[in-house]
């Protein structure tokens, strides 16, 4: 009774023992290691329609959000945030030590997660990124209702000129031929008037098309996007604890795994005493 008491006691001993080194170990490691931060922004897309179609006919949301991840992780919006903020190739490979760009589960929400040792330009980069990104976007949204645009313009350009030589036209004839109102000409049939009737009704069809590219251009003008918004929902905001190294379970993780070892240790004894107190031989009678 008193040696398995004692071995009990021992057991114990060895489980605490290589309990507190290997939380003493697992402590002095997670002291050396430099503490990664995350900062977590999030942009909402919207559609200006009736929201994003369900079917394969049109960009899905899925796939659009996809798109422009990938423009997000691209190189040449990280070199726009890189001289944004300022830092050499150098820094920023030093400081950035993870990006990562998403759809939020099934949402219309893009997650941007930065980690970085250093928790300002975690929170800042991540900031910067989002701003260039819709900069980015205005500046596509320019150029595209500028090309939209040129040709509509150009157009009504030399229409204006057509209008205008057909109006001279329309005017030199009256003067030629002495028609005084040009509204009410005179009604009398000739070829004459037969002539002054087709200038002004070329005239009359060329300032019909005029007006209704004007209209179009005027409409253009005024909403010349009309797609996908994107906008920042939610500004970085840094997580409370460090992703990396995560002490609490670390320690946990160490202090189960030496608990492990001192009851093996303690399986091992209990083994090895019992086996030889078995093979021991009766003592010998007197």
């Amino acid at each position: 009774m008193k040696k398995a008491l004692l071995l009990c006691l021992l057991g114990a001993g060895l489980c605490l023992i290589c309990t507190l080194l290997a939380v003493g170990a697992a402590n002095a490691f997670l002291f050396t290691r430099q503490p990664i931060y995350r900062a977590n922004l999030k942009l909402l897309v919207q559609s200006s329609g009736n929201g994003f179609p369900r079917d394969g006919t049109e960009e899905t949301a899925a796939s659009f959000i996809a798109t422009q991840c990938d423009i997000m992780m691209g190189q040449p919006l990280l070199q726009r945030v890189q001289q944004r903020l300022k830092k050499t190739p150098e820094e920023v490979r030093e400081n950035l030590v993870n990006l990562q760009i998403r759809q939020l589960h099934e949402a219309t929400i893009i997650l941007i997660s930065v980690d970085s040792p250093s928790k300002n330009f975690a929170r800042d980069f991540a900031n910067t990124l989002a701003d260039e990104y819709l900069k980015w976007r205005d500046e596509q949204r320019a150029s595209i209702a500028e090309n939209a645009l040129l040709p509509l313009t150009c157009e009504i350009s030399r229409l204006s000129t057509e209008l205008k030589a057909a109006n001279n036209r329309v005017l030199q004839y009256a003067k030629e031929h002495n028609i005084t109102d040009i509204s009410h000409p005179p009604t009398a049939p000739g070829a004459e008037l037969t002539e002054f009737n087709t200038l002004k009704e070329d005239a009359t069809r060329i300032r019909k098309i005029y007006n209704t590219l004007l209209d179009q251009l005027m409409l253009k003008d005024g909403c010349p996007f009309p797609s996908r918004m994107i906008s920042v929902l939610e500004p970085a905001i840094l997580e409370p604890d460090p992703v990396y190294p995560k002490k609490v379970k670390s320690l946990i993780a160490a202090a189960f795994l030496g608990l492990s070892l001192g009851l093996v240790l303690t399986a091992i004894i209990a083994a090895i005493f019992f086996s030889r107190t078995s093979n021991k031989p009766p003592p010998l009678p007197t």
